[in-house]
């Protein structure tokens, strides 16, 4: 095809990926504005948020989610950010029920709200997390591990040896 031909079509159909081929095919426009994504966001949604700590945490979205309200939120993300930003917004604002993470890190509010009771916390090993992740996005329905088989704190039994 030539070079003048593929700007043409590709003026024309805007979202539309080159393959290899020469051929076009049409990918949906899944932009929005972050209002619209939040949207879609109800009370027991379940939120998986990037971030590190402070790096690549969505804040804006994090704020809109604040905005919007919705309530008994389950949290997935790697920490709690710390005291006075991010995550800490959406439980200081009584939005979260449920937090999945891989440490609190130094967010004083999460740790008090788990202490007193006032939401659940599961700690889950940054390596499981992240192969969590990896087999949802996979469709697949679970995966196996040793991790933690043995140890004290696993409770096992016997029969599970």
């Amino acid at each position: 095809m030539p070079p003048d031909k593929v700007t043409e079509i590709v003026a024309e159909r805007g979202s539309s990926a080159l393959i290899k081929t020469g051929c076009f095919v049409p990918l949906p426009d899944k932009r929005s504005s972050i209002s619209e994504a939040i949207s879609l966001i109800g009370d027991d949604a379940s939120v998986m948020l990037g971030g590190f700590g402070v790096s690549g945490t969505p804040f804006c979205l994090i704020r809109e989610l604040v905005r919007r309200g919705p309530r008994n939120l389950t949290l997935i993300q790697n920490d709690a950010n710390e005291a006075g930003m991010g995550v800490d917004w959406l439980l200081e604002n009584g939005q979260v029920a449920k937090l999945v993470t891989t440490h609190i890190g130094r967010n004083s509010t999460a740790t008090r709200m788990m202490n007193d009771g006032m939401i659940e916390v599961e700690f889950v090993p940054e390596g499981i997390m992240a192969e969590r992740i990896r087999v949802a996005g996979a469709g697949v329905m679970g995966f196996i591990s040793g991790i933690g088989l043995g140890a004290a704190v696993a409770g096992v039994s016997s029969a599970s040896k």
